[in-house]
Formats: structure tokens, sequence, C-alpha cells
């Protein structure tokens, strides 16, 4: 048997590769849903872009822990422990077994990875906790219909006039 052996040059400079990764908290979740809450649309907002994700039934689970954590935030509960869902509780709420939640986490952190170009790590879109998961964006907007419900960060009245 014949080998080859190839001896490459070593390289004294150091190659920095910018990989541009953003964070969740860059971007704004939009959702719109409509009034009989069968439909639910999400775009993202960073800066001056905006990307439409289109109608999933995922993104209504998203929304409802979004929702989750709008109310604590209102309720005066600190960042930390806001929006915290028992499984069981979620499960109930959105009427389905934990494993499809656990289909729905997955096809939207996929569609948020792909439509980012991985740019964002989704795997923090949802957290998850012992037996429980929250939302992991901590800027959204919430519209039923035309009517905004909901909003993180939380405006006071006083500053929400000027928006």
């Amino acid at each position: 048997t014949r080998w080859r052996v190839f001896l490459a040059d070593s390289s004294d400079v150091t190659e920095i590769v910018d990989a541009d990764e953003g964070s969740l908290e860059d971007l704004e979740f939009v959702f719109d849903l409509s009034l009989d809450e069968e439909n639910t649309a999400l775009h993202l907002h960073h800066e001056t872009r905006s990307l439409n994700l289109g109608e999933r039934s995922h993104h209504y689970l998203l929304l409802h822990l979004a929702r989750h954590r709008a109310l604590e935030a209102i309720g005066g509960l600190d960042t930390k422990n806001q929006g915290w869902v028992d499984n069981d509780q979620l499960a109930k709420d959105l009427g389905v077994e934990m494993t499809h939640i656990n289909i729905m986490i997955f096809r939207a952190r996929k569609q948020i990875a792909q439509a980012l170009a991985g740019k964002v790590n989704s795997e923090l879109l949802v957290e998850r906790g012992r037996g429980r998961v929250r939302c992991g964006f901590p800027r959204f907007r919430i519209y039923k219909g035309e009517e905004l419900t909901y909003r993180l960060p939380l405006v006071d009245t006083a500053s929400a006039q000027d928006t």
C-alpha cells in the first residue's frame, strides 16, 4: 500500500469570524389574532425590517405564553418570575396533549431559526423549567382584531399617547 503525507503550513494569523448573532431581545413579536381566536399571524420586527411569518397553529401557543407573561407583568411580578405556566395547565388551556405542545414548540423554533437564517438562538424562544414553560421573548404586541390588547415592555399611558 502506498501512502501520501501532506504537511500543511501553519498560520500565525488568527481569523476572527463575525457570527452576527442577534438576540430575541432585538426582535419585537407582533401577533395578529382574529376576533374568534381561530387564526393567529405573527410578524417579527427588527429596527426598520419586518418579517411576515404567516398564520400557523404554533403561533397561538406563543401568543398564549406571551399573554400569560403580560398579565403577570401587569400584576407587578418581576421579569425573572413572570410568565411561567405549568405544563398541565398549558395543556388544559390549549386543549391538547403535552406531546402536541412539544411538537408546536419544535415547529415554532424551527420556523424562527429558518426565517432568521440561524442568526438568533431559537432554543430560547420557549424557556423550560421543571414542569413548566414560558415565552422567552421580552418584546411583543398582541392585537385582537385591530385592538392592541397586550404589550411588553409595559408602557404607561402618558408615553403610550406619544407612540
